[in-house]
Protein backbone atom coordinates (compact mmCIF):
# COMPACT_ATOMS: atom_id res chain seq x y z
CA UNK A 1 0.00 0.00 0.00
CA UNK A 2 1.23 3.43 -0.29
CA UNK A 3 2.38 5.18 2.78
CA UNK A 4 0.29 8.88 1.25
CA UNK A 5 -2.98 7.12 1.32
CA UNK A 6 -2.46 5.58 4.85
CA UNK A 7 -1.79 9.15 6.46
CA UNK A 8 -5.50 10.35 4.74
CA UNK A 9 -8.35 10.73 7.35
CA UNK A 10 -12.13 10.86 6.88
CA UNK A 11 -13.75 13.84 6.25
CA UNK A 12 -15.48 15.07 9.26
CA UNK A 13 -18.56 17.11 9.54
CA UNK A 14 -19.09 20.65 9.80
CA UNK A 15 -19.63 22.12 13.17
CA UNK A 16 -23.03 23.53 13.94
CA UNK A 17 -23.39 27.42 13.55
CA UNK A 18 -23.87 28.65 17.32
CA UNK A 19 -27.29 30.70 18.08
CA UNK A 20 -25.29 33.16 20.15
CA UNK A 21 -23.64 35.98 18.97
CA UNK A 22 -26.17 36.46 16.04
CA UNK A 23 -24.77 37.56 12.73
CA UNK A 24 -24.63 41.62 12.90
CA UNK A 25 -27.95 41.37 9.95
CA UNK A 26 -29.95 40.00 13.02
CA UNK A 27 -28.60 42.92 15.48
CA UNK A 28 -29.66 45.41 12.85
CA UNK A 29 -33.05 44.14 12.66
CA UNK A 30 -33.27 43.59 16.43
CA UNK A 31 -32.35 47.22 16.58
CA UNK A 32 -35.28 48.10 13.86
CA UNK A 33 -38.02 45.94 15.47
CA UNK A 34 -37.00 47.55 19.34
CA UNK A 35 -37.30 51.16 17.81
CA UNK A 36 -40.80 50.33 15.45
CA UNK A 37 -42.46 49.13 19.20
CA UNK A 38 -41.09 51.70 21.22
CA UNK A 39 -41.99 54.50 18.66
CA UNK A 40 -45.27 52.51 18.39
CA UNK A 41 -45.82 52.55 22.17
CA UNK A 42 -45.33 56.51 22.77
CA UNK A 43 -47.67 56.85 19.80
CA UNK A 44 -50.41 54.87 21.27
CA UNK A 45 -49.80 56.71 24.96
CA UNK A 46 -49.84 60.29 23.46
CA UNK A 47 -53.12 59.37 21.54
CA UNK A 48 -54.26 57.89 24.47
CA UNK A 49 -53.51 61.07 26.81
CA UNK A 50 -54.41 63.73 24.56
CA UNK A 51 -58.08 61.87 24.46
CA UNK A 52 -57.99 61.63 28.25
CA UNK A 53 -56.73 64.80 28.90
CA UNK A 54 -59.49 67.16 26.90
CA UNK A 55 -62.49 64.88 28.25
CA UNK A 56 -60.90 64.93 31.72
CA UNK A 57 -60.69 68.67 31.33
CA UNK A 58 -63.40 69.22 30.09
CA UNK A 59 -65.59 67.41 32.88
CA UNK A 60 -63.44 69.24 36.00
CA UNK A 61 -64.85 72.62 33.97
CA UNK A 62 -68.36 71.59 33.91
CA UNK A 63 -67.76 70.64 37.72
CA UNK A 64 -66.16 74.33 38.19
CA UNK A 65 -69.14 75.69 36.72
CA UNK A 66 -71.66 73.90 38.59
CA UNK A 67 -70.30 75.10 41.81
CA UNK A 68 -69.85 78.28 40.63
CA UNK A 69 -73.70 78.43 39.53
CA UNK A 70 -74.18 79.58 43.25
CA UNK A 71 -72.16 82.42 43.98
CA UNK A 72 -71.30 83.74 40.24
CA UNK A 73 -73.28 85.99 38.07
CA UNK A 74 -75.60 83.78 35.78
CA UNK A 75 -74.51 85.84 32.93
CA UNK A 76 -70.67 84.65 33.62
CA UNK A 77 -71.56 81.41 34.08
CA UNK A 78 -73.43 81.25 31.06
CA UNK A 79 -71.00 82.30 28.84
CA UNK A 80 -68.37 79.92 30.17
CA UNK A 81 -71.05 76.83 29.27
CA UNK A 82 -71.67 78.38 25.84
CA UNK A 83 -67.76 78.71 25.05
CA UNK A 84 -67.10 74.77 26.95
CA UNK A 85 -70.08 73.60 24.78
CA UNK A 86 -68.74 74.81 21.94
CA UNK A 87 -64.96 73.70 21.86
CA UNK A 88 -66.48 70.38 23.02
CA UNK A 89 -68.70 70.11 19.72
CA UNK A 90 -65.45 71.21 17.73
CA UNK A 91 -63.42 68.43 18.95
CA UNK A 92 -66.00 65.67 18.56
CA UNK A 93 -67.23 66.61 15.22
CA UNK A 94 -65.09 68.48 13.89
CA UNK A 95 -64.72 72.62 13.20
CA UNK A 96 -66.18 73.08 10.05
CA UNK A 97 -69.26 70.87 11.36
CA UNK A 98 -70.24 73.47 14.71
CA UNK A 99 -67.54 76.47 14.14
CA UNK A 100 -69.71 78.81 12.49
CA UNK A 101 -73.06 78.14 14.18
CA UNK A 102 -74.74 80.81 15.80
CA UNK A 103 -78.25 81.74 17.33
CA UNK A 104 -81.09 79.08 16.11
CA UNK A 105 -79.13 77.18 14.09
CA UNK A 106 -76.87 76.59 16.99
CA UNK A 107 -79.45 75.50 19.39
CA UNK A 108 -81.16 73.17 16.63
CA UNK A 109 -77.42 71.53 16.24
CA UNK A 110 -77.19 71.05 19.58
CA UNK A 111 -80.19 69.73 20.19
CA UNK A 112 -80.06 67.41 17.04
CA UNK A 113 -76.52 66.07 17.99
CA UNK A 114 -76.65 65.80 21.62
CA UNK A 115 -75.69 62.51 22.48
CA UNK A 116 -78.80 61.85 25.27
CA UNK A 117 -81.36 64.00 23.68
CA UNK A 118 -81.23 66.86 25.36
CA UNK A 119 -83.89 69.75 24.16
CA UNK A 120 -81.71 72.23 23.41
CA UNK A 121 -84.00 74.73 21.39
CA UNK A 122 -86.35 74.72 24.29
CA UNK A 123 -84.15 74.79 27.19
CA UNK A 124 -80.71 76.27 26.04
CA UNK A 125 -82.06 79.82 24.94
CA UNK A 126 -80.28 81.22 27.44
CA UNK A 127 -76.87 80.40 26.18
CA UNK A 128 -77.33 83.00 22.87
CA UNK A 129 -79.33 85.10 24.91
CA UNK A 130 -77.55 85.91 27.76
CA UNK A 131 -74.03 86.10 27.11
CA UNK A 132 -74.66 88.91 25.07
CA UNK A 133 -77.08 90.99 26.57
CA UNK A 134 -76.32 94.64 27.75
CA UNK A 135 -75.61 95.10 31.04
CA UNK A 136 -79.18 97.19 31.93
CA UNK A 137 -80.53 93.44 31.17
CA UNK A 138 -79.38 92.65 34.70
CA UNK A 139 -82.70 91.87 36.02
CA UNK A 140 -83.49 89.20 33.02
CA UNK A 141 -79.65 87.45 34.52
CA UNK A 142 -80.94 87.59 37.97
CA UNK A 143 -84.03 85.52 36.91
CA UNK A 144 -82.66 83.14 35.56
CA UNK A 145 -82.94 79.78 38.65
CA UNK A 146 -79.83 78.06 39.45
CA UNK A 147 -81.43 74.99 39.23
CA UNK A 148 -81.78 75.70 35.02
CA UNK A 149 -78.05 76.84 34.81
CA UNK A 150 -76.99 73.31 36.65
CA UNK A 151 -79.66 71.81 34.11
CA UNK A 152 -77.92 72.63 31.31
CA UNK A 153 -74.37 71.47 32.64
CA UNK A 154 -75.86 68.16 33.17
CA UNK A 155 -77.27 68.26 29.49
CA UNK A 156 -73.30 68.77 28.34
CA UNK A 157 -71.81 66.15 30.46
CA UNK A 158 -72.98 63.24 27.95
CA UNK A 159 -71.24 65.47 25.15
CA UNK A 160 -67.72 63.71 27.23
CA UNK A 161 -68.76 60.07 27.44
CA UNK A 162 -68.47 58.87 23.82
CA UNK A 163 -65.06 58.96 21.89
CA UNK A 164 -64.94 62.04 19.43
CA UNK A 165 -66.69 60.41 15.69
CA UNK A 166 -65.19 62.47 13.18
CA UNK A 167 -61.90 64.10 14.65
CA UNK A 168 -58.91 62.40 15.05
CA UNK A 169 -57.75 61.74 18.56
CA UNK A 170 -54.69 64.55 17.77
CA UNK A 171 -56.55 66.63 15.99
CA UNK A 172 -59.42 66.36 19.00
CA UNK A 173 -56.19 66.97 21.49
CA UNK A 174 -54.56 69.64 19.65
CA UNK A 175 -57.96 71.58 19.30
CA UNK A 176 -58.55 71.08 23.02
CA UNK A 177 -55.53 72.65 24.52
CA UNK A 178 -55.34 75.36 21.56
CA UNK A 179 -58.44 76.73 23.30
CA UNK A 180 -57.52 76.17 26.68
CA UNK A 181 -53.92 78.48 25.93
CA UNK A 182 -56.14 81.10 24.98
CA UNK A 183 -58.66 80.38 28.04
CA UNK A 184 -55.68 81.13 30.20
CA UNK A 185 -54.42 83.45 28.45
CA UNK A 186 -57.69 85.54 28.72
CA UNK A 187 -57.52 84.75 32.70
CA UNK A 188 -54.00 86.10 33.08
CA UNK A 189 -54.75 88.66 30.94
CA UNK A 190 -58.04 89.62 32.90
CA UNK A 191 -55.98 89.11 36.58
CA UNK A 192 -52.82 90.62 35.75
CA UNK A 193 -53.50 93.61 37.34
CA UNK A 194 -54.49 92.21 40.54
CA UNK A 195 -51.74 89.90 40.96
CA UNK A 196 -48.93 91.59 39.48
CA UNK A 197 -49.89 95.20 39.84
CA UNK A 198 -49.62 96.51 36.15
Amino acid sequence: MNPALEQLRDIRGLDSIPWWPPAPGWWVVGVVLVAVVAVALFAAMWVYVLRRDWQSDARRQLRELGVRVHHAEAKEVVACLSELLRRIAMVRHGRVASASLTGEAWLAWLTTNDPAGFPWLERGRVLIDLPYAPPRDQARAEGIAPNDLLALIEAALPWLERTPSHASYVAAGKAWLLGARKSTMEWVSSHRTRYFHV
